[in-house]
């Protein structure tokens, strides 16, 4: 299915957990993503696409690993392509915003991290520490997402020189 599809489908969807097969995996994006990841912590991909002019952020799974990963979750349908799973309580946008914010924006061409919006000072950073939630992380995401502003303030200036 595609990309543009799939999120035009998402920007309604508080109530279910949408997810696409794309080879031998199962994928979730935006509000599904987020509320898949409050289920069974997973790794998001934030992801800018450059032809719709926006990002979005997905996690993912091995077909394999289904029973795992939405365990306790009912199947609303479900055919080759799509599978569509209750949940418990509707996304809350608000959080949902912080999570996504939360994590890097990587480009889809090369993997790489691409700079974030939020400006490189100390204001910037209490921002960023601020918007990150800690108890919708595992310890590792917690210490990736320190370990990213770290190697931000090693490769970029700081902008107000306090820190």
């Amino acid at each position: 299915m595609d990309i543009k599809l799939i999120l035009e489908s998402e920007k309604d969807n508080l109530d279910q957990i949408r997810l696409y097969r794309d080879g031998m995996f199962y994928r979730a994006y935006e509000y599904s993503a987020f509320s898949l990841h409050k289920v069974q912590t997973l790794k998001a991909t934030h992801k800018e696409s450059k032809a719709l002019g926006i990002t979005y952020i997905s996690v993912g799974f091995p077909l394999t690993s289904l029973d795992k990963f939405t365990q306790g979750l009912p199947t609303l349908s479900a055919d080759n392509e799509r599978m569509v799973l209750g949940v418990n309580e509707p996304v809350d946008v608000e959080k949902f915003q912080e999570w996504k914010m939360s994590v890097p924006v990587s480009s889809p061409q090369n993997g790489e991290k691409t700079k974030n919006s939020t400006p490189l000072n100390s204001k910037g950073i209490l921002e960023m520490l601020e918007l990150f939630d800690l108890s919708i992380h595992t310890p590792i995401e917690c210490m990736n997402f320190l370990a990213h502003i770290k190697n931000r303030m090693k490769k970029e200036q700081f902008t107000d020189g306090s820190l």
